[in-house]
């Protein structure tokens, strides 16, 4: 797991605070440069199986790393069955988010923060966890 992800993050107590702090650091990787740079390739290897071949991930290696992470990241709720699918539909909201900002729809910064209360609001109500409700 990237040091970016985990540096600090089992420190903090709150555990509010360290899903949202974890969400941050998601959202600027979606927003940044690789992000940008991983669909451009993915558009190219739509035409080009060179290409494909080189960048192509298999499914289940994003939910490997979701296994391995999660039980690191939220130790409290690692035993859940909905942790993992929850992680995915983060993961999700916050590429379509920044998708809209690639396509010239929307600059996607300014409605990072109300995107991420809803997921935050999601977490807490699908684990039933009190200390994730503002």
């Amino acid at each position: 797991m990237s040091d970016m992800f985990a540096e600090g993050l089992p420190t903090i107590r709150s555990s509010r605070k360290r899903h949202e702090l974890l969400l941050d650091r998601m959202w600027r990787i979606y927003t940044g440069p690789l992000f940008t740079a991983l669909i451009e390739l993915g558009i190219g290897a739509r035409t080009d199986p060179e290409l494909l071949q080189h960048i192509a991930v298999p499914p289940d290696e994003a939910s490997r790393l979701n296994a391995m992470a999660a039980p690191i990241l939220f130790p409290e709720h690692a035993d859940r069955p909905e942790l993992i699918p929850l992680i995915v539909s983060g993961q999700s909201t916050m590429r379509g988010l920044a998708l809209l900002g690639l396509a010239g729809e929307a600059d996607p910064d300014p409605l990072w923060p109300a995107t991420r209360a809803h997921i935050m609001a999601m977490l807490a109500q699908v684990l039933g966890d009190p200390q994730l409700s503002p």
